[in-house]
C-alpha cells in the first residue's frame, strides 16, 4: 500500500487534544521563505464539533507560528474540517 510521505520519507502528523481526548490531526510544514506555516492536512476525529475543535486549534497553531518568527497560517488543502479551519484562523489577526 503506498502512502503519502513527505520529502525527508517521514510523515509528521500532530495531534490535537481537546481535554482528555485527540480531537483532530494536522500535517504541518514551515515555509521559512515566506514566513507562513501551513497546514499540509488537517482531519477532525469522529464525535467532535469541527467548529469549536477549529477554534481551538487555530489558536495553537497562531502560537506555534509565532514561536517559530512565522507571519502568518495558511490551509493548503479542502475538505469540512479544512474549511472550518481556514475560517477560524481568517478572524485571526496575522493570516
Amino acid at each position: 500500500m503506498c502512502r503519502p510521505r513527505s520529502e525527508s520519507g517521514v510523515i509528521n502528523v500532530l495531534p490535537f487534544r481537546m481535554g482528555d481526548r485527540i480531537a483532530a490531526r494536522v500535517d504541518l510544514k514551515a515555509d521559512r521563505k515566506q514566513k507562513r506555516l501551513l497546514v499540509l492536512r488537517g482531519h477532525a476525529e469522529d464525535g467532535i464539533e469541527q467548529a469549536e475543535c477549529a477554534d481551538r486549534l487555530a489558536d495553537e497553531l497562531r502560537a506555534l507560528a509565532d514561536w517559530l518568527g512565522l507571519e502568518s497560517v495558511r490551509v493548503t488543502r479542502h475538505g469540512p474540517f479544512a474549511r472550518c479551519l481556514a475560517e477560524a484562523l481568517g478572524r485571526r489577526a496575522g493570516n
